[in-house]
């Protein structure tokens, strides 16, 4: 994948990522290190960032980050090759994290501040073959689903949707957002309608 084509990636995710989508990484391994490759915001995020004064972005602090092979939810994601979902990054506990299969070692995020700092909560860690897909969002979701049905969108058969909406940090520049909450709490929008539900995947609690 061309930069430019992980950079579209990224925007298509972030944008259904909603509500408040507002970044998405590419993480790249290199040796036994994974580093980030490409990053995208949406332009109402960079311009929400700047109103608050805030000096660079998430993204672009991220990017001073590396994670070995197997640590930080990073690692961890690409070593087990299974989506990751993270309630809230900035208090990541046993109740805050669910995914698709058991982290029995425990997590970590090594960017919690960071988090705080850029007011991220919810993210969804993807792996891929060669790194790992982030996408967070500004709002605190309840809960994901795994779904197939969002085609062309990643180069492996793992795909994603909101399922229930907790809260969400105000987002004046960003009012598409606001307008779809009450929407997607109810049922996926259009392009998600072919959702998967993997029996017992969300019915026991996860172990981190």
């Amino acid at each position: 994948m061309s930069p430019a084509d992980a950079q579209n990636s990224l925007r298509d995710l972030v944008e259904h990522f909603a509500p408040g989508g507002c970044y998405g990484i590419e993480w790249e391994v290199i040796g036994d290190v994974l580093k980030q490759r490409a990053h995208y915001s949406p332009q109402w995020w960079v311009d929400e960032i700047a109103a608050k004064g805030l000096d660079g972005l998430y993204t672009t602090g991220s990017s001073m980050y590396g994670f070995p092979i197997g640590q930080g939810l990073v690692g961890k994601t690409f070593a087990k090759q299974k989506a990751l979902f993270v309630k809230d990054l900035q208090t990541l506990n046993e109740e805050s994290v669910k995914d698709s299969q058991r982290y029995g070692d425990g997590t970590e995020f090594w960017r919690a501040q960071l988090a705080k700092d850029f007011d991220i909560h919810s993210a969804i860690f993807l792996p891929l073959p060669s790194g790992v897909l982030e996408i967070g969002s500004c709002a605190v979701m309840a809960s994901m689903l795994i779904l197939r049905g969002m085609p062309q969108l990643l180069s492996t058969p793992q795909y994603f949707v909101p399922f229930a909406l907790e809260s969400t940090a105000p987002v004046a520049a960003a009012p598409v957002v606001h307008e779809a909450l009450d929407a997607l709490a109810t049922s996926p929008p259009p392009f998600l309608q072919n959702v998967v539900d993997e029996p017992g995947w969300f019915d026991e609690p996860a172990v981190v």
